[in-house]
């Protein structure tokens, strides 16, 4: 196989043929950019595959949560809620038998069989609490099976936004472990629950009159008509002054807004997936009393007309 030439040199019968270093760049360069091609393929259909992943549980979880809710609402016993700001949410919907009873000089709150609603915006959690079993500020007497009182004011108005209030700074100081068992929904950004005015497509600004009053109408005469009315009577004695009440329209309904996001499969390069959803739905009992606190105006307590 090996010949020896004269001059000594070692050879091969097949002589020195290969690729040349030039031929070998090309080759690594060629094979890196399809590598390259290969990668950023795969990597797209990873992420689409992701964000499909993420659109379907947002969906689902947003359905779910939006159906309890609903389910929630469409059970209520009672309802004392404040009308959010546009924009802001809705901490605390106590649907419960809600109960206010004037006793001397002072109001007290009661839930029987109290059930509320609400939004910890900072864990971005759906609540639904049970106030039968919630350890939840003074349990006063032993006379109703799940009484527990709320809070206490001058009035019934008074005594129904101090309630509201207590609800709220509740849910705002309860710890991760407290309202675990209460979590109904979670990756929840946006809460909401005002009385259905107009058609589902009406956005609401800050100027929008939640109550009807009557004689004098609407201010804002593009607002539509809401369920609240304001009924001013007046008498021709004038020594006695106006009568001033307060109604709802039945069914009682309720516009609930939801915006869910999910960040699993979020990265620099892309957005969150977020879904929005809402629906109205009707209060199935006849309340005698709701309380409702709106944007212009402190809470009033509103009879059925």
């Amino acid at each position: 196989m090996w010949n020896m030439y004269k001059r000594g040199r070692l050879t091969t019968r097949y002589g020195s043929g290969g690729f040349s270093l030039v031929e070998v760049l090309v080759a690594i360069a060629v094979a890196a950019v399809l590598m390259l091609g290969i990668a950023s393929l795969l990597f797209s259909s990873l992420r689409l595959y992701g964000r499909g992943n993420a659109n379907a549980e947002i969906q689902n979880e947003s359905q779910r949560v939006l159906n309890l809710t609903m389910e929630s609402v469409m059970e209520a016993q009672g309802l004392c809620m404040r009308i959010p700001d546009p924009g802001a949410n809705t901490v605390a919907l106590l649907l419960g038998d809600f109960q206010i009873e004037q006793q001397a000089s002072n109001t007290f709150v009661a839930f029987f069989r109290g059930v509320v609603l609400g939004y910890a915006a900072a864990s971005q959690e759906m609540l639904l609490i049970d106030l039968e079993v919630t350890d939840f500020g003074t349990v006063a007497s032993g006379n109703y099976a799940g009484y527990c009182q709320l809070a206490s004011g001058g009035s019934v108005e008074a005594a129904a936004a101090a309630a509201l209030v207590a609800v709220e700074d509740f849910i705002g100081d309860m710890s991760a472990d407290e309202r675990l068992p209460w979590v109904m929904g979670q990756g929840v950004t946006g809460f909401s629950v005002r009385p259905a005015l107009g058609p589902p497509g009406f956005e609401a600004t800050a100027a929008t009159e939640w109550v009807m009053r009557t004689p004098a109408g609407l201010t804002n005469t593009g607002d539509p008509e809401p369920p609240l009315r304001q009924v001013t009577t007046t008498f021709v004695n004038a020594s006695i002054p106006p009568r001033v009440e307060y109604f709802y329209t039945e069914p009682l309904t309720l516009r609930v807004s939801l915006r869910l996001t999910n960040n699993t499969y979020n990265t620099s390069n892309t957005l969150p997936v977020t879904r929005d959803i809402m629906d109205d739905v009707a209060v199935r009992s006849r309340l005698k009393t709701i309380y409702v606190q709106d944007n212009a105006m402190g809470m009033q307590e509103y009879r059925h007309q």
